[in-house]
């Protein structure tokens, strides 16, 4: 797919000032001018439309996305889990977060398959696993428990037995 052009579109820059209109040419996903282009490519009409630059939020815990109980009670397979966090993630990208900072210890394999396209989702940086006190915020095991099965651990070993 070759170069699109979006005209119309009111721009908020990121600079303070007011919106204007700007024609936005894109490749390959991303912004590449700024203003009028004389190239016969695609053009998208975005006229009463506002384009913004893609935000970034700084916590969230994609790992999260299904119900907590159940999650960490192992009531809820690894796929339905990972099908709960690519949900998540692509509302995210939907909302217009272009970039997120995952503060609660995502699997890395989520961080990989989003940043080679197999899911949809923002550009995620993962702080690495949780960590907090036995019995404290975030801490989802039980007290008799070694402290390597609670927080935010899938671990098959720290499941109770069946």
């Amino acid at each position: 797919m070759g170069p699109a052009h979006v005209v119309g579109a009111a721009v908020i820059d990121g600079s303070g000032r007011d919106p204007s209109n700007l024609d936005i040419t894109i490749e390959n996903g991303r912004i590449t001018q700024l203003g009028a282009s004389s190239a016969h490519d695609e053009r998208l009409d975005a006229e009463g439309l506002t384009m913004t630059p893609g935000l970034i939020d700084a916590h969230v815990h994609l790992g999260l996305s299904s119900p907590i109980q159940p999650h960490f009670s192992f009531q809820i397979s690894a796929a339905e889990i990972a099908a709960d966090i690519f949900a998540t993630a692509s509302a995210t990208l939907d909302a217009g977060f272009t970039t997120v900072r995952d503060t609660g210890g995502i699997d890395g394999g989520v961080v990989t398959a989003t940043a080679k396209g197999k899911v949809r989702g923002p550009r995620v940086l993962s702080c690495g696993p949780v960590q907090c006190q036995i019995g404290g915020h975030g801490y989802y095991g039980a007290e008799w428990e070694p402290p390597s099965c609670g927080a935010a651990t899938t671990s098959r070993a720290c499941a109770p037995s069946p």
